[in-house]
């Protein structure tokens, strides 16, 4: 949500209170996709060693106001929500069809016309990182590499690594990158689009760019308290997040809840997975889901996915996915001392604050300047704070600064990323002299599904295109998308053991890729 229109507010949500959501156990209990297939919730859950509880801890819900009329210029669209009756998860709240609790549509800023389209913030000739045309992809493997080739496959990713290609990704659009980009609690970037509206290699570069605009708004937030915090994105080698395009049906694209239904159907319901959606349509400004657990301990339910936060092309920007990604990582509570009731809170400049339903508080004018806007939790005590005071409300509730999502750090970058291009023998090294052999399958016109047998002794199999180096990956099976047309192709793979030692590439595979 970009900080909204001025505080003249026009209806929200009908919300009194933020509750619970995402349960373990229920019917809302989500598969997460691993390597080898779908994997139960449960297993998710155990995998990073916490289990949401069944029973959240919130404030008592007040009665629950009827659902405001729809305003459309406006973005308001209350289509597929319901007011959560007393006892029910989500009681405060809304519901969605698909079983998420939800604070509701946001309200574009002043000035914002939802019917038309945000201009790319990149130029379009660099969007897709390509050495020959802008609509020709460098290829990229899979965001989720290391899923077996027999398993359901992935979405089509549209994330360009420029990794052996020569070409530099753009300052403006890199991001703290951690690990293997893609192990454990991250923040997925994904455009959806209806059928015969592609408009990917046109925005790619800005989606990058706006989601690094987002992460800057969280890192300066966290520095007005001493701290340092970064979204933790899947990100591609180059340290861009990557940005998945996944074709959905228009009727998904029409309402929220249909659209979590339509993308958890294409695999994007990981537990270990928030979804930072860009939605080419014109239904919102902004909307998401929103736990409203206000425990402060690494049970809490906002430390868990999958949730979704959605900016339509009229409110696409840095400033609305951060704050969507706010509600999915539990801002802001009904118990936060100026909680405004309805998962905002009431004491600005503020980027989670403003006067919404069914109270439409009063405002206040704690921070004077208009430039925190901008930034998160204006005094630091409501929902963000890096060092909260012994026995404040931040130390004893839910403070979205430890949530597992956020990087505490400046990240680690994979070690083979710093030296990608030399392969010197492995003197002393347990591993192999050679890599492992490649098969190749599920070729199509602009992908292809590589497997390799497990090397002794492998932490990184680093692949090789054409004899350049594209990526590290630590499974042994990833898809190679952005591939060209009637094109031949050679694939190989190195290995890289616990001491730092390369083997040389292995016995390269040929294949071709059908006409389009």
């Amino acid at each position: 949500m970009s900080k909204r229109g001025r505080r003249t507010r026009v209806s929200m949500l009908a919300a009194a209170v933020a509750a619970t959501g995402l349960l373990i156990g229920g019917t809302t209990a989500l598969a997460g996709i691993h390597s080898g297939g779908r994997t139960p919730a449960s297993a998710d859950a155990a995998a990073t060693g916490l289990t949401p509880a069944s029973e959240p801890q919130h404030d008592a819900p007040a009665a629950v106001a009827s659902i405001p009329a729809d305003d459309p210029p406006n973005g308001l669209v209350y289509t597929g929500l319901q007011a959560a009756p007393t006892g029910n998860r989500c009681a405060g709240v809304l519901s969605t069809a698909d079983g998420h609790c939800t604070h509701g549509p946001d309200a574009p800023p002043k000035g914002v016309d939802i019917s038309k389209d945000t201009p790319p913030a990149v130029k379009p000739e660099s969007a897709a990182k390509s050495d020959t045309s802008p609509t020709d992809a460098t290829p990229a493997l899979d965001a989720r590499a290391g899923q077996s080739a027999t398993a359901t496959a992935p979405p089509p990713p549209g994330s360009t690594s420029a990794a052996g290609s020569g070409v530099a990704a753009a300052s403006d659009q890199t991001v703290v990158c951690d690990g293997d980009g893609n192990t454990g609690n991250r923040v997925q970037v994904v455009y959806a689009h209806g059928p015969g509206r592609d408009r990917y290699a046109e925005y790619v570069a800005s989606f990058r760019k706006w989601a690094a605009e987002a992460d800057a708004i969280y890192f300066a937030s966290a520095q007005e308290t001493g701290g340092v915090r970064h979204i933790r994105y899947v990100t591609a080698a180059d340290c861009t997040p990557t940005v998945l395009d996944v074709e959905l049906p228009d009727a998904a694209l029409a309402e929220f809840g249909a659209m979590n239904s339509a993308l958890a159907k294409k695999g994007f319901d990981r537990r270990d997975r928030k979804y930072m959606v860009f939605t080419d349509a014109k239904v919102y400004c902004g909307i998401g889901t929103f736990a409203g657990d206000e425990r402060s301990g690494q049970d809490n339910q906002s430390n868990f996915g999958p949730s979704y936060g959605r900016t339509d092309s009229g409110c696409w920007s840095g400033s609305t996915p951060a704050h969507e990604l706010g509600h999915n990582l539990g801002a802001v509570n009904n118990s936060a001392p100026n909680s405004s009731k309805g998962a905002h809170c009431t004491d600005e400049w503020d980027l989670m604050c403003y006067s919404d339903t069914p109270y439409y508080p009063q405002m206040r004018y704690v921070c004077p300047d208009q430039g925190h806007d901008k930034r998160l939790d204006c005094n630091h005590d409501d929902y963000y704070n890096t060092n909260p005071a012994p026995g404040s409300y931040l130390a004893t509730h839910w403070n979205i600064a430890n949530n597992q999502f956020l990087l505490k750090g400046n990240g680690t970058k994979p070690d083979p990323t710093a030296s990608p291009t030399p392969h010197p023998s492995p003197t002393g090294s347990t591993g192999p002299s050679t890599g492992p052999d490649v098969t190749v399958g599920q070729v199509t016109r602009d992908s292809a599904v590589v497997n390799w047998t497990t090397a002794n002794s492998a932490e990184w199999y680093e692949v090789f295109l054409n004899g350049r180096h594209l990526d590290w990956v630590k499974k042994t099976s990833t898809r190679i998308y952005n591939l060209r047309p009637d094109t031949d192709y050679t694939i190989a793979i190195s290995v890289r053991d616990g001491a730092g030692h390369d083997s040389k590439p292995g016995r390269a595979v040929s294949f071709h890729t059908p006409k389009a």
